[in-house]
């Protein structure tokens, strides 16, 4: 950390406008990424859509693939940056989108 960015920390607490913490992403933002793999309505023909899924389900998947209970090439990775509730709302997300089919 720069001296320059301790002494803004300091003024910062000394005048008492500390910044309150940001709020955490919403389920969109968070569930955003996983469409760079999946394909937006199941568009991946290797992977499966995720839109409309059963909640419990995408939950049980995410959660394996953090603890490391399920095999995958990049999930198990993936899903190791996630807390716990951010994995609650990333499939809570899925689950109340409407499945959709890709175009053909």
């Amino acid at each position: 950390m720069s001296l320059r960015t301790l002494a803004l920390a300091g003024l910062a607490l000394a005048s008492g406008s500390v910044p309150a913490p940001a709020a955490p992403p919403d389920a969109r933002v968070l569930a955003v990424h996983c469409h760079t793999c999946h394909g937006v309505a199941g568009d991946e023909a290797m992977i499966p859509a995720l839109e409309g899924r059963d909640e419990g389900e995408l939950l049980e998947r995410l959660r394996a693939f953090r603890d490391g209970r399920a095999d995958a090439t990049v999930m198990t990775r993936i899903a190791r940056g996630y807390s716990d509730d951010e994995l609650v709302r990333i499939a809570a997300w899925f689950a109340a989108a409407p499945a959709m089919k890709a175009p053909r």
